[in-house]
């Protein structure tokens, strides 16, 4: 039997690093990027869940929305480099940053999963314990010999670092390799004491940034 690979997704849910992690990460990024001699599309973000099937968008924001209400910000802690085949192309890599994969983290993934599957979406097939959290820096083909190089300068550059988490973002697949966002929804339970105030959010693409923070900025006058 002939193994199919999975298709590309056409929406993601993902979550979005700040501060130090962002900066440091930026920092790896350049340095892949003269490595490897080209420029490197780099937009931080962890994926969370992703859909291969169209849904209604609607029900995707009033159920991603509702899940988010109901949690609170956590911290998460990124470092180290590493590869991780594509699920819809295996001869493609990402480069990444890892993600220690926390009981919060766990469960968020699984809750989030649920939360697709009932309004009718195709989910990642991995489950909680084969899912590997990370931070990409790129996405290619990259030859076998360069790979241990290439992560050992990534873990010289990049001192392991954490951030908090303050929500979800929902994104569409526009054009091949363009995301652009449908919606931020942040966690809307208290803060957990000891967390660090919150810090300036970072976005691939300001206006498209400017654009969601007005409309939220509208939507808490109107609630």
């Amino acid at each position: 039997m002939v193994k199919r690979n999975k298709p590309s997704p056409i929406i993601s849910v993902t979550i979005t690093p700040a501060g130090q992690c962002v900066r440091q990460a930026e920092e790896a990024a350049r340095i892949l990027a003269r490595e490897l001699g080209r420029d490197i599309k780099f937009h931080p973000h962890i994926t969370l869940q992703v859909v291969y099937n169209e849904i209604d968008t609607t029900a995707l924001e009033k159920a991603v929305g509702a899940l988010c209400a109901r949690l609170a910000p956590f911290e998460l802690e990124v470092g180290g480099a590493g590869f991780l085949p594509s699920s819809s192309n295996p001869s493609r890599l990402h480069l990444l940053l890892k993600v220690d994969k926390t009981p919060t983290l766990a469960n968020l993934y699984t809750a989030l999963r649920e939360c697709l599957i009932s309004i009718g979406a195709e989910t990642y097939p991995y489950t909680v314990e084969e899912w590997v959290p990370h931070l990409t820096l790129s996405y290619g083909e990259f030859p076998h010999g360069i790979r241990p190089y290439l992560a050992a300068q990534l873990e010289a550059a990049f001192a392991s670092c954490s951030f908090v988490a303050r929500g979800l973002t929902l994104n569409r697949l526009e054009a091949p390799d363009k995301w652009t966002t449908i919606r931020n929804c942040k966690f809307l339970s208290p803060c957990p004491a000891g967390l660090p105030e919150e810090e300036e959010p970072v976005c691939p693409d300001a206006v498209e940034c400017e654009m969601e923070i007005n409309e939220l900025e509208e939507q808490r006058k109107t609630d």
